[in-house]
């Protein structure tokens, strides 16, 4: 595991709440919304379906949430360009 200057991806609770709310299903999100019933190890082509899907929600963020949220998301991203560079790269999101 490297490690990374930030590793947030948001409190517990922001599992159902965010990752996994209906706002994220209706954007045709799979893999965040599924952290609401279980931690997500992305790897291989499903790197680049978590990039899509963060790229995604980042687009829809509401005004109020553009601050605290696309830090968070951002992290994720970083991790994701981080894990991409490795044959056996992954994203732990749990």
């Amino acid at each position: 595991m490297l490690p990374l200057p930030s590793d947030l991806a948001g409190l517990e609770s922001t599992r159902n709440s965010f990752y996994g709310a209906e706002r994220s299903k209706k954007l045709g999100l799979k893999l965040l919304p599924s952290l609401a019933d279980h931690d997500i190890y992305a790897s291989g082509p499903d790197l680049e379906v978590l990039r899509n899907e963060v790229l995604l929600l980042l687009s829809h963020l509401e005004p109020n949430e553009t601050e605290y949220w696309s830090y968070r998301l951002r992290n994720i991203l970083h991790a994701i360009d981080v894990a991409s560079a490795y044959d056996d790269g992954e994203v732990n999101i749990g």
